[in-house]
């Protein structure tokens, strides 16, 4: 494969292997034979095929539906669309209609009645909208505040909430039951509980061992409460006196 051009002299190679009619089977401008990377003009009337890519100085790799012009057809490329153009235009089917089929018969049908056909199908629309807001209108004006015109989602929505009401009476029911069996249950067990004098007494002693214990601990927290602020008041008052005293000696 033959090492990269210049510009100038790929545009003079060009030049040479078109006029050159013996080359005209060459496959590049390099003229050597398509072997390795290749890429297509996409000018259908270019006089050349096949170029490689690295004669023409591209990548290896182009993206896809890319259309591209050899050096040769890049300047006479807008000649060319526009004489297709002027040729197209020049043709006597050329015009702004479309073509139907309903069943066997054809129909033509131009731009004009297509639009007029959607600007009718809009108008249309609009006036059934402004119907039925009349009549929703008219019905609440009437007192009838239920508006007949209900989505199917309004309708499954008051639905579920009969539904949710329902399920939690149902569940208040169940815990009022069950509330009335537990209170019974306890007021049994109450009554097969019975206490002696001496378990009584038992109690009560218990009980004002430990009202004694937190009066008496209490009573000690109070106490170590005053140690630890008189603790506090004299570290301040001596670090107050050496304040003054370094004071006393910086104005000595």
């Amino acid at each position: 494969m033959s090492p990269r051009l210049s510009s100038s002299r790929l545009s003079s190679s060009f030049v040479d292997l078109v006029s050159d009619k013996e080359s005209q089977a060459a496959a590049c401008i390099c003229r050597e034979p398509a072997e390795g990377f290749m890429i297509h003009c996409c000018n259908v009337d270019c006089n050349l095929t096949e170029f490689h890519m690295k004669c023409v100085k591209m990548k290896e790799w182009i993206p896809m539906k890319v259309k591209w012009y050899c050096p040769l057809c890049r300047p006479r490329f807008k000649d060319i669309v526009n004489q297709w153009n002027y040729e197209f235009n020049r043709r006597p089917d050329f015009n702004m209609s479309h073509e139907f089929y309903h069943g066997d018969e054809k129909e033509d049908v131009d731009i004009e009645t297509i639009e007029d056909e959607i600007v009718e199908e809009k108008v249309e629309k609009k006036i059934d909208e402004k119907r039925i807001v009349m009549k929703i209108s008219k019905t609440i004006k009437d007192g009838k505040m239920s508006c007949e015109i209900l989505t199917e989602k309004k309708k499954e929505n008051k639905r579920e909430e009969k539904e949710g009401i329902l399920k939690r009476k149902i569940y208040d029911s169940f815990e009022e039951d069950d509330d009335k069996e537990n209170i019974t249950e306890v007021k049994k067990s109450r009554k097969s509980v019975q206490f002696g004098k001496k378990d009584v007494k038992f109690f009560e002693k218990e009980d004002e061992d430990y009202m004694k214990n937190y009066l008496s601990q209490e009573e000690e927290d109070k106490e170590n409460m005053k140690v630890y602020q008189r603790k506090v008041n004299e570290k301040k008052k001596r670090k107050r006196n050496r304040g003054l005293a370094g004071k006393m000696y910086c104005m000595s």
